[in-house]
């Protein structure tokens, strides 16, 4: 069996199950053109690590490309960025998974192990509260997004949540996504929904959340996030426009939930509440943000006072 074949069993059979079916396309997207006619037998570490240097080098070179089409036109552009091993990692994970389930559902008999690059290091940068105004500030001056970035900031970062979980929520129970209850003062993010690895869990709004919730649900039909009545399917754009408006340089999702995670354990909050509240697994809160809890190794510093 070849691994195009594997590839595209997990895509039609698993996909439309997982929590961020996008995501999963855009890896397929990239693994088919490389891996559609290579045998499972052929997976090894070198090969692996061949598929890393080519996406690489193959990266580079459209980046110089675009560069210098942006040169050549007298447009200002973005400096050619580098794609990082991170990205390659969840590509071949998604090799790993697929080839773990074509096991489970009897396609295979046994899969060869993946190898994937070394994880990077955990992200340092966060924005402060401050900071977050400022963005909210710039973002509500935005000609299309003025209306709904703001509220997709705000809950990023009093929840912690996920991009997709957030923009997946609605104002009634479904079994799709998650939703809001204004009366109980409740966002269940994962509501009908199988929990997954991508974690979600069930909080209650901060007072100060609620109220902008409120205003939306007075704008909004279906989605809490919403623009001309439709769901929007990624802030990016927006969100790093505001972010350069208001002098943070690149701002992202994933950089707002690190910044709320950051803010709860800076404030002393209980590693496992803040676990908990974000969706996100205890694990992962010791080791990126164990070191910024005020009270890390105070018992150990008592004893030798």
């Amino acid at each position: 069996m070849t691994v195009g074949a594997v590839l595209d069993i997990y895509g039609r059979e698993h996909g439309p199950h997982i929590a961020d079916p996008a995501r999963l396309v855009s890896s397929l997207n990239q693994l088919g053109p490389w891996w559609a006619d290579q045998l499972v037998s052929s997976i090894t570490a070198n090969t692996c690590r061949r598929y890393l240097r080519d996406r690489q080098e193959q990266h580079a070179k459209r980046e110089a490309e675009r560069v210098a089409r942006a040169a050549e036109a007298g447009k200002a552009c973005k400096p050619a960025r580098t794609l990082q091993p991170s990205t390659v990692r969840r590509e071949l994970g998604t090799i790993r998974a697929a080839l773990q389930y074509c096991v489970l559902e009897g396609y295979l008999v046994s899969a060869p192990p993946v190898w994937l690059p070394e994880k990077g290091e955990a992200r340092q940068r966060h924005l402060e509260r401050g900071e977050i105004a400022r963005l909210i500030w710039e973002a509500r001056k935005s000609h299309r997004a003025g209306l709904h970035l703001p509220l997709f900031i705000l809950i990023a970062f009093y929840t912690g949540a996920r991009r997709t979980a957030i923009l997946q929520l609605q104002w009634q129970p479904n079994t799709v996504a998650g939703h809001v209850d204004l009366e109980r003062g409740v966002i269940d993010f994962l509501g009908m929904r199988r929990q997954t690895k991508k974690r979600r869990t069930a909080i209650p709004v901060p007072p100060r959340l609620l109220r902008f919730l409120r205003y939306a649900r007075r704008r909004t039909s279906q989605y809490v996030i919403e623009f001309e009545g439709k769901p929007i399917k990624d802030p990016k754009k927006a969100l790093a426009s505001a972010g350069d408006r208001a002098g943070l340089g690149n701002v992202f999702s994933h950089l707002l939930k690190h910044s709320g995670i950051t803010y709860l354990v800076t404030q002393g909050v209980p590693l496992w509440h803040v676990a908990e509240w974000t969706g996100t697994s205890e694990e992962t809160i010791r080791r990126v943000y164990g070191h910024m809890a005020p009270d890390h190794f105070a018992a150990v510093h008592a004893v030798f006072r």
